[in-house]
């Protein structure tokens, strides 16, 4: 079996888990702030017109619906595109779709946003390729990455991935300087903009699927909002920041 049907079924059997991992109120407000981070990146893209990329069950699009006059979504796995049928209001819909061969046509979007999915794809240039086919001129692609370029965070992921079965054996996350080069050698965008996201809060707010304790305590929501004012803390701090769980890239199209 390649890789891609693994992750097609991968993502089937997760659906499930999804609805778990954004169903908490805390969680939900971690959804939220995440997906203002990357909305505000995109916006100066134009209005018109969105792509969420891998949206999965939609959890971002009820934010870009607020945004955009035209949100659409993409997604490998049927499963994961139906399970949240609430969250599609005031969108154009979602197609099932390969990430390496993209069904609209030239130029159709104002901005493509993409939250922590192509390390999930095989190919990453065909990926970047397609983006680029769809994308108007001076168009903005907008995506969040799970980043190793901290030791620990490389050694915690290394065993997480191999002892969760909610990730694919190729599987895995990128280094900055790994992200810019294939983007570099690719030539289809300029690196806008690069922003370092996810520390306590994403880790502790983000993922009750995987790390639950939050959901024990009281008043967990208030304090998923100060994780989330120390996340942005630790965002800024410049030797702290580089162990960031999560990479956030702006690209401008040629």
């Amino acid at each position: 079996m390649d890789r891609q049907q693994r992750q097609i079924n991968l993502h089937e059997k997760l659906a499930d888990q999804y609805l778990i991992r954004y169903g908490y109120d805390y969680s939900k407000l971690f959804q939220k702030y995440w997906n203002n981070q990357l909305i505000n990146l995109c916006l100066d893209g134009g209005k018109s017109c969105v792509l969420d990329f891998g949206c999965g069950n939609g959890v971002l699009i009820p934010d870009l619906v607020k945004n955009f006059t035209l949100v659409y979504g993409l997604d490998m796995s049927f499963k994961m595109l139906k399970s949240v049928k609430e969250n599609w209001k005031g969108s154009k819909g979602a197609i099932v779709g390969d990430g390496n061969h993209l069904p609209f046509k030239d130029k159709s979007f104002n901005s493509v946003v993409c939250r922590g999915v192509t390390h999930h794809i095989p190919n990453i240039n065909l990926t970047l390729n397609e983006v680029h086919r769809i994308l108007k001129k001076d168009g903005v692609f907008v995506f969040s990455e799970p980043c190793n370029d901290s030791f620990i965070v490389r050694l915690a992921r290394k065993i997480m991935y191999k002892k969760s079965k909610s990730f694919d054996e190729d599987d895995k996350a990128f280094l900055q300087r790994d992200l810019e080069t294939i983007i570099n050698k690719n030539g289809k965008f300029s690196i806008e903009k690069i922003e370092r996201f996810g520390f306590v809060a994403y880790a502790l707010a983000g993922f009750p699927d995987h790390i639950s304790i939050l959901k024990y305590f009281p008043f967990n929501q208030i304090i998923a909002k100060i994780l989330i004012v120390i996340d942005k803390v630790l965002a800024k701090i410049p030797f702290v920041k580089r162990q960031s769980l999560h990479i956030i890239m702006k690209l401008r199209s040629h």
